[in-house]
């Protein structure tokens, strides 16, 4: 483009004094030529700045590409961190569940033992229990009154549990 400019640039200089009348002056004809070389100078400005824009425009339009590539990503990340908050939901809530289950599995295992525990407070208060320790064990022997046919007789049970 800019050569096109530079060659009619040429051919006008050249073109001229051809064409040129015999009547005007030498300063006429400067005039001229320095008015037809202002005209091509702009012309030339013009053409250089349609290029820079077209070249800034090509520029652009390789930001605005690389910038729509960079929020394409930037949407998979967000897509894929908003699946994973849901899944991670899901399973607090599992887990939550299971805490809730948990926890009233304990409160009945709690309530056991308290009931166990009153249970053998009234059978130590009402039985008769011997400790003893033998062979590395310590054993508890605990016998419990029962009644058959007007006398009382004891049934022994036998606990061992090892010592450490």
């Amino acid at each position: 483009m800019l050569r096109s400019v530079r060659v009619s640039l040429l051919g006008c200089a050249l073109a001229l004094p051809l064409f040129a009348c015999d009547e005007e002056t030498p300063e006429v004809d400067l005039v001229k030529l320095r008015a037809d070389l202002d005209a091509a100078q702009a012309e030339l400005k013009e053409t250089q700045a349609a290029q820079a824009a077209k070249a800034g425009d090509d520029g652009c339009a390789k930001q605005l590409a690389a910038a729509q590539a960079s929020l394409a990503k930037v949407e998979a990340k967000v897509e894929a961190q908003a699946a994973q908050i849901a899944e991670l939901e899901g399973a607090k809530g599992n887990l939550e569940g299971q805490l809730v289950a948990k926890e009233a599995a304990l409160e009945a295992v709690k309530a056991l033992q308290d009931q166990l525990s009153k249970s053998l407070v009234e059978e130590v208060e009402t039985g008769d229990i011997r400790v003893s320790q033998r062979h590395g064990y310590l054993v508890i022997d605990v016998s419990e009154p029962s009644q058959t046919e007007n006398s009382i007789s004891t049934e022994p049970s036998t606990i061992r549990l090892p010592v450490t």
